[in-house]
């Protein structure tokens, strides 16, 4: 029997890891999930935010507070790895299928508590608890294989390409117009 992609009799230990793995892994896990963000945020919704909601800030102060989305998002990924250490989830399969269980129950608690205080329209809402869903996904894959022991160049090399494939993939997005360019706002900084 398997549980969390764990053989049974492995099931509710994991080895102990280092402090530098450990932050080495929740790191490369946070670059995973920046790169599904990117992808989503400046390509899959970005025509949403083009349009304009009234609930949202404008694009240059919404640019210059990204840093505190980002050092959200890194907090996130270190509770996604004390869970996964907690729950003994191990290999890159099974911590995509608990980041995606954790990602979809956070996103549909969010868009519901945003929507009842919020003026944001419900495929913006979606978008924001997809787009979470798949970052911690990805997340997740990321920290299962480092906690299944799988090398850190291995896991660098593979969210390197992740991040490449987002950006390659945003870009085209933008080029072939699905998604629209990020402008910079008249007199904004550059």
């Amino acid at each position: 029997m398997e549980r969390h992609g764990a053989p049974a009799a492995a099931i509710g230990v994991l080895p102990d890891v280092s402090a530098g793995r450990t932050v080495g892994l929740v790191l490369l896990a946070w670059v995973a999930f920046l790169a599904v963000d990117v992808l989503f945020h400046a390509g899959l919704l970005a025509r949403i935010y083009a349009g304009g909601q009234p609930a949202l800030l404008d694009a240059e102060t919404a640019f210059r507070r990204i840093p505190l989305g980002y050092l959200a998002f890194l907090l996130l990924t270190g509770l996604l790895f004390w869970l996964m250490r907690r729950a003994a989830v191990f290999g890159s399969r099974a911590g995509a299928r608990f980041g995606l269980a954790v990602g979809a129950g956070l996103g549909a608690v969010q868009a519901l508590a945003l929507y009842s205080i919020l003026r944001l329209g419900a495929g913006l809402l979606l978008g924001w608890g997809l787009a979470e869903a798949t970052e911690l996904a990805a997340a997740g894959a990321v920290l299962g294989a480092g906690n299944a022991g799988a090398s850190a160049r291995r896991l660098a090399l593979a969210v390197m390409l992740l991040l490449l494939a987002a950006i390659v993939v945003t870009i085209a997005l933008q080029a072939t117009g699905f998604s629209p360019p990020m402008r910079r706002a008249e007199g904004g900084a550059p």
